[in-house]
């Protein structure tokens, strides 16, 4: 086996997945309570498997590079807007609302507005839930709508509901389409107990635009150092064939 082939090839397909990681960071860069994905690499000890180069094995020919995926957690910065139905949260916790299979689910996107009926939904109209697990719903006839740091929904002195946060092992979290999230396989969501909320805030994408530039010319410089490292050991091997091949030359 040739180590540094394969070494060469599996830090291609590691930048391949830090390349996909900050595009997809760069296209959600706007998308409220967006968390950016970021990229851990490591070494594992191959078995000089060519249809798998990162498997490892007690006997390993070599170190090959490999990159993992992880949830950025760090909060966003909060972005004012003045209208009482957007909603951040503040430390942990996401947001229930009402999936589009009826299920909950969960997001930290707070855009959220009244439909015709009165119900608190998100930009893509599903109904937002309160702590009881029904969705929130504001009657305009009862006076102004409020919400406290602690999501009491009041209209006047009068509380009508209060906005369920929850929170869950955000690692182990499935992610849906729309910014949308539910508990892994082995976890289930639980009520935050002293919840924080900025009523009239919306949480901004921890996402930097810039430093994700950065990284994509890291990435694609990087790439290319690879497939000079591997156009060199496939001369050198070249060389090698054609003169053990021929003794006599």
């Amino acid at each position: 086996m040739n180590v540094g082939l394969y070494q060469g090839a599996a830090s291609m397909q590691a930048l391949e997945r830090w390349q996909e990681a900050v595009s997809q960071n760069l296209a959600s860069a706007s998308v409220p309570g967006y968390k950016g994905t970021s990229v851990d690499f490591d070494t594992v000890m191959s078995a000089g498997n060519a249809s798998n180069l990162n498997a490892p094995g007690p006997q390993g020919n070599g170190a090959m590079p490999q990159a993992s995926l992880r949830r950025d957690l760090t909060q966003g910065e909060l972005r004012s807007t003045g209208q009482p139905e957007n909603l951040a949260v503040q430390g942990p916790g996401y947001f229930q609302v009402q999936g589009a299979d009826g299920k909950p689910a969960y997001t930290r996107d707070g855009e959220f507005h009244r439909n015709a009926e009165g119900t608190l939904v998100t930009k893509s109209g599903l109904a937002v839930l309160g702590q009881s697990g029904a969705p929130i719903h504001i009657d305009p006839k009862k006076g102004a709508m409020s919400v406290g740091a602690d999501g009491k929904i009041t209209q006047g002195d009068t509380q009508v509901d209060r906005v369920g946060v929850f929170q869950f092992k955000e690692q182990e979290a499935r992610s849906l389409s729309g910014g949308l999230f539910r508990p892994g396989d082995k976890d289930t969501a639980a009520a935050v107990e002293q919840p924080k909320i900025a009523s009239g805030f919306i949480e901004q994408s921890n996402v930097s635009t810039l430093r994700s530039m950065v990284e994509l010319i890291t990435v694609q410089r990087a790439y290319e150092a690879n497939q000079k490292a591997i156009s060199a050991h496939d001369q050198r091997l070249s060389s090698a064939i054609q003169i053990l091949g021929n003794p006599t030359a």
